[in-house]
């Protein structure tokens, strides 16, 4: 028997990887909330001429469709790292490009603080949601479609045979839902830095990172930024955990004039670190990468006694490669275009020991970490040409040389021929 249009929303709206504390409630409730929202779409779409709904099924058709209007209002939205062609690889380049860039001038640092919000998705407010989004553009039918999805949920925990009485629920976003990501971006893009000259404001997804590039000292705008971030939080109903919030302090001069006074959001004191993880990246204040490397390597090395248990069992080579590259090689080659450059020779060799001892137990040949890095750089390479608005485009974090060759910044081979490279002494002004 088919499934029907209500049944393949519903597979869309509410994915059914969920464990049994996190359940939906009984079938009769769910039906109660997308049997109108499907009649609504269908009655919309028949009065108002809008592009062609792709010929599918029912429900799954109308989804993507919505998803298609909201994804090219997205785009208009000043969230640079919220669509196609952006990874975590983007924001950390960026935000090295522009600490390092700075840095370069004379009597200067950098703060970086690293907000932590608690239960981001689950603080949205719709109406003040639905507001932004008809501020951008969004068709008008689909607002209140959104509106009618996100208030007057009903749900339940189950534990076993337990099941708790129902709770309705008018604030947030589902988790788990492929709209809620969508609907945060959107909800948060008019969190942008008021002082764009000397701060700048990184946003991925929940994760939000504000930069101050501090000269002589002044940090009048850095912490009247904070002061901004932290206002319109208490604006649009998100809570600032201070407690998780952690700052990082970047500062080469020899002579430091005074200690750097210490950060404070709503009176309590952000913690300052020597190292923090960034989107899976640890950044250290001195801006090396030996804690980064002794980590993965550490992970890496930890994954290796599981290689082990299948060459017992005389699994196929196949078998082996596929074990290694997800679950050995995707670690040490997280982000790899954005830190590898700059590690030292010890942390390369310590790295490529762990492919080694893979290589050893799986009996086959592995790439090496040099291979690997000079792979993605021009795989990176290649997607920010294609793309112009995308923000290394403008950072020349990738650049076309005078004689045509390719190549990533910090790396000094040519990614099209493995030719080395000759660098101009101010790319920053001449690309």
């Amino acid at each position: 028997m088919g499934e029907t249009p209500t049944s393949l929303l519903g597979k869309a709206l509410f994915p059914s990887e969920t464990s049994p504390a996190d359940s939906i409630t009984q079938e009769h409730d769910f039906q109660r909330v997308v049997d109108p929202l499907w009649r609504q779409w269908t009655d919309m779409l028949s009065r108002t001429e809008a592009p062609k709904v792709p010929q599918q099924t029912g429900g799954m058709a109308v989804c993507e469709f919505g998803l298609h209007d909201i994804r090219c209002v997205r785009s208009c939205a000043q969230d640079v790292f919220d669509r196609p062609n952006r990874s975590t690889e983007d924001a950390i380049t960026l935000t090295l490009h522009t600490a390092l860039s700075h840095l370069d001038q004379r009597d200067t640092y950098v703060r970086m603080l690293f907000i932590d919000y608690s239960s981001a998705f689950n603080t949205i407010v719709p109406s003040k949601l639905v507001t932004k989004l008809r501020d951008l553009g969004l068709n008008s039918a689909l607002c209140d479609w959104i509106l009618n999805f996100l208030t007057g949920r009903p749900q339940a925990v189950r534990m076993g045979s337990t099941t708790s009485s129902t709770l309705t629920l008018n604030t947030g976003a589902p988790q788990g839902c492929v709209l809620s990501p969508l609907l945060y971006s959107l909800f948060t893009h008019d969190c942008v830095a008021t002082h764009s000259s000397n701060t700048i404001v990184i946003k991925f997804a929940d994760n939000t990172t504000v930069i101050g590039l501090i000269t002589g000292d002044d940090e009048t705008a850095y912490r009247e930024e904070v002061r901004a971030l932290t206002s319109w939080c208490q604006d649009n109903n998100l809570h600032l955990n201070v407690s998780k919030t952690k700052e990082l302090i970047v500062d080469f001069r020899r002579r430091q004039r005074e200690e750097h006074a210490p950060l404070s959001i709503n009176g309590t004191t952000v913690e300052r670190v020597n190292s923090f993880r960034f989107l899976g990246v640890h950044i250290s204040e001195d801006l090396t990468w030996t804690h980064h490397t002794d980590f993965i390597t550490k992970s890496a090395r930890q994954r290796l006694f599981f290689l082990r248990r299948l060459r017992r069992l005389n699994m196929d080579s196949r078998i082996f490669c596929s074990f290694y590259r997800c679950t050995i090689e995707s670690i040490l080659t997280g982000c790899i275009t954005a830190w590898y450059s700059s590690c030292t020779a010890l942390n390369r060799k310590a790295l490529q020991r762990v492919v080694k001892a893979a290589q050893h137990i799986t009996r086959t040949e592995l790439p090496s970490m040099e291979d690997l890095y000079t792979q993605r750089c021009r795989k990176k390479a290649t997607k920010i040409i294609k793309d112009p608005s995308h923000p290394a485009t403008n950072c020349s974090a990738c650049c076309r040389l005078a004689d045509g060759s390719l190549a990533w910044w910090g790396h000094d081979l040519c990614l099209c021929c493995g030719e080395k490279v000759e660098w101009p002494r101010a790319p920053y002004e001449d690309f």
